[in-house]
């Protein structure tokens, strides 16, 4: 207690004065109640014993000493004949000033000056693909998609727009929280579209060339995302109280680091499972197309050798009941969408990992580039990529691509006709009561 006391109490004087400093002008008529404020504070000081009440009066009292020192030396300034009385007044009102800057960036939540440029761009960005994507979901019909883009794109636009609200008001903590929620949610959602597609994916090819069943991509990766998101909820409670109670936050955001690192690893597992599938549908369906570099730019140069080995070689083994699809000449650039998309946020969560590794004062976490090339522009890139390349150009409106297997569907159709007879049975024998006295007599 006596040394948080003896620290709440020392005079605060800049350690490294600045070569310049933004212009500080305190109107002087303020000093009446600057003087009040400091005399109430310094008041409370001696009964307080919270930590957290001890830090909130000391940056009252820090606020009011530098302001009130700023007005003195304006004061002094402004009549002063004697050199070295400017000298002595200009001196201090340099160091006040830096003191308030300083004070201001420790209640800074960003720990910088957040821009309005770059935010503004991305909450425009976001809201003009929330708008496209709602638009997409409503004519094409890809309800699970459209919805799951919808809150991802929603969640993007939400936080760059506390963000850009927050320029402007820094130690707001409604905008911080909302910004670093929505932006840590956001790529969950998105990636639940891509589990969804690629399982629409191996569907038009053959359930054969996956190792998981379609079905199941989404089960097991949105299971991961799900976890995830709670691990980081956990590790972003603790650190979040831990700074309400003026405590290091080094035990909640490591586990934090934990939840995202967990993203990455079940990521990076996705991509295994997405690998293995290309190439099945390309170098294990067919005994003429072995793996090789040259069959290897055979396939993926989209010119018409790449046509014809698709068309000749590889085609007759795949399922043939949506053949009408893979016929498309766009079809071809949906794995390569699928393949894009996934590593724009695979680069996103290994940002995310390395920052939060760093701390709250790490250099990425304090430089709002990293933010914006690293996380914004890469899940903006995901998002404008498939409005380009929507499923519903490959796929087609409204196309039905069941995930499950015929034999489920075939059984659980069976079950429904053989409920469906019981119950017909069951209600014409209500129906007719006497018919099996009838028969007896009869």
């Amino acid at each position: 207690m006596s040394s948080i006391s003896s620290f709440v109490l020392e005079s605060w004087t800049p350690s490294d004065i600045p070569a310049t400093t933004t212009s500080t002008y305190i109107n002087p008529t303020h000093l009446s109640s600057l003087t009040s404020v400091l005399a109430s504070a310094t008041s409370a000081l001696v009964t307080a014993t919270k930590e957290a009440d001890l830090y909130s009066l000391s940056e009252v009292i820090r606020g009011a000493e530098a302001s009130i020192t700023v007005i003195q030396a304006e004061n002094v300034l402004s009549t002063a004949t004697v050199s070295s009385a400017e000298a002595s007044a200009s001196a201090a009102y340099w160091a006040a000033a830096v003191n308030l800057q300083e004070l201001a960036l420790d209640q800074n939540n960003y720990s910088e000056w957040i821009k309005y440029a770059p935010n503004g761009i991305f909450t425009a960005l976001f809201g003009l693909l929330l708008i496209i994507h709602f638009g997409y979901m409503v004519w094409s019909k890809f309800i699970y998609f459209g919805i799951c883009m919808f809150f991802g794109i929603g969640c993007e636009f939400a936080g760059y727009l506390a963000r850009t609200l927050a320029v402007s008001d820094t130690s707001n903590s409604n905008y911080f929280l909302c910004q670093i929620i929505c932006l840590t949610i956001a790529p969950a959602f998105i990636m639940a579209s891509i589990y969804y597609t690629l399982g629409k994916l191996i569907v038009v090819h053959g359930r054969n060339y996956s190792i998981l069943k379609p079905v199941f991509y989404g089960y097991l990766f949105i299971f991961c995302d799900v976890l995830s998101l709670v691990v980081q909820a956990i590790g972003g409670g603790m650190a979040a109280t831990a700074s309400l109670n003026y405590e290091s936050p080094t035990n909640g955001t490591h586990v934090m680091v934990a939840g995202i690192a967990f993203q990455v690893v079940s990521m990076t597992l996705f991509y295994g499972f997405f690998f293995d599938f290309l190439y099945r549908i390309n170098f294990k369906a067919s005994p003429e197309v072995k793996f090789s570099f040259a069959n290897l730019i055979k396939i993926f140069n989209f010119g018409p050798s790449s046509q014809k080995l698709r068309v000749e070689k590889l085609e007759p083994f795949y399922d043939q009941e949506y053949r009408h699809l893979r016929d498309s000449r766009l079809f071809r650039y949906f794995p390569i969408a699928i393949t894009l998309a996934t590593m724009f946020i695979y680069i996103r969560c290994v940002y995310r990992v390395v920052e939060l590794a760093q701390g709250w004062s790490g250099n990425l976490i304090t430089h709002e580039v990293y933010l914006m090339c690293l996380d914004a522009l890469m899940v903006f890139l995901t998002c404008a990529l498939f409005v380009i390349i929507h499923p519903s150009v490959f796929l087609g409106i409204g196309e039905r691509l069941p995930l499950r297997s015929r034999t489920k569907r075939r059984l659980d159709k069976e079950n429904q006709i053989s409920d469906e007879i019981s119950e017909k049975v069951s209600r014409e024998g209500e129906q007719d009561p006497f018919s099996g006295q009838q028969q007896q007599e009869h």
